[in-house]
């Protein structure tokens, strides 16, 4: 399958990509034509490191299985201490994304935006903290016999030894519907499942413009095999090269417009 990352091991993005539009994805897999940057990305990006940095010390240290055999063993040990929120901050500011800003004017105001989310965050989050097992892990499967891979934001323990999935999300607007019809979070949930012995009690996107859970129960089997079928249907059509353009009003958003043969044609 020509064109796919990470030792031909297929990431959510890249589905996503390719059932949008076949010829975007060749412009960006294949003929890797670079992707401007733009202010939401980069900001998710500086988010994402930042709560990375912050989650990473807190994770729970797995035994090695002589010592220790299940998750719920781990509910006895001490927590550790999260770092203030001052440390939190410096170290925002440390690994600030600056690409893709219109003006200095906007930087600021999407930083300041972040500042006060992080700052209010850490409140929330030392006022209950959760378990967590593992941060950007990074996990390796098969869906219907394709390769697939993916970086799980954070993976946490219930107090019932469960697993619980946590995806982060910087969008302007989320809803409990946008969790329970993710695909990513079906994608997460068939690799950590393929990872971990526990079962996965919960979904959730966190979003964090909100500072809001949307929660969902984990996804059943009719929900995993509609996505394996695609994801099966994306394979074919890398490995086939069929790179079709898709056209429809993403088109006009879409900043390879002059690179895609759909409108070379009509110029």
């Amino acid at each position: 399958m020509a064109g796919l990352s990470r030792g031909s091991a297929l990431s959510y993005s890249s589905f996503h990509t390719y059932e949008d539009c076949p010829q975007r994805w060749k412009l960006l897999y294949v003929d890797q034509l670079p992707e401007a940057a733009k202010p939401y990305f980069s900001f998710g990006r500086s988010m994402h490191l930042a709560l990375e940095a912050f989650v990473a010390p807190l994770v729970v240290p797995r035994a090695k299985p002589a010592q220790q055999r299940t998750l719920t063993d781990f509910t006895d040990l001490p927590a550790p201490s999260p770092m203030p929120v001052n440390d939190l901050l410096q170290h925002y500011e440390r690994v600030w994304v600056k690409e893709g800003y219109g003006s200095e004017g906007e930087e600021r105001k999407y930083f300041l935006v972040g500042r006060d989310l992080l700052t209010r965050y850490h409140e929330i989050f030392t006022s209950a903290p959760p378990r967590p097992l593992a941060v950007e892990q990074d996990l390796r499967g098969k869906m219907d016999g394709v390769p697939i891979h993916g970086i799980v934001d954070r993976i946490d323990l219930s107090k019932q030894g469960r697993l619980v999935i946590v995806d982060y999300k910087t969008s302007r607007e989320l809803s409990v519907r946008d969790a329970v019809t993710s695909d990513q979070l079906t994608f997460y949930q068939l690799l950590v499942e393929q990872n971990y012995d526990e079962s996965v009690e919960s979904l959730i996107l966190y979003h964090l413009r909100s500072l809001t859970p949307l929660s969902s129960p984990p996804r059943g089997s009719a929900e995993i095999a509609n996505l394996s079928g695609r994801v099966a249907v994306v394979a074919e059509g890398m490995s086939s090269g069929r790179f079709e353009p898709k056209v429809g009003a993403r088109c006009a958003r879409c900043e390879f417009r002059k690179s895609c043969p759909a409108f070379a044609r009509v110029r």
